[in-house]
């Protein structure tokens, strides 16, 4: 989860809060990162695993890679990755879902094209 904690504490401002955790819900291994830095409007989410992807007016540094690596990484494991509002008055919740059962890994067609 490398970048799963990067990108908050990039983006968290100073004496933010970030929390990882690891759960089995209905026998899935769920993996969760959650910050109270700005979040990511809704109305931008999906743009945001796009590759190259940022936010209009954002002063943050970076390529727009982050999440369209996470996202990349999820789906070679089988994953699901969704982009959720933080319990909080702010901040970005991140979920990863994985299969309950183990799959060898191979490519998905979608990072063949790529």
């Amino acid at each position: 989860p490398g970048t799963l904690v990067a990108q908050p504490i990039r983006y968290t401002r100073r004496g933010g809060r970030i929390d990882v955790g690891v759960r089995m819900e209905d026998d899935q291994p769920v993996l969760t990162v959650q910050d109270n830095g700005p979040g990511i409007s809704a109305e931008f989410r999906e743009r945001a695993f796009d590759r190259f992807s940022r936010k209009e007016g954002s002063d943050a540094t970076g390529n727009g890679l982050g999440l369209a690596i996470v996202k990349n990484i999820a789906l070679r494991h089988r994953a699901s990755i969704a982009l959720e509002s933080s319990a909080g008055a702010s901040g970005l919740r991140v979920v990863v879902r994985f299969p309950a059962q183990a799959q060898p890994l191979e490519p998905p067609q979608e990072l063949l094209r790529a």
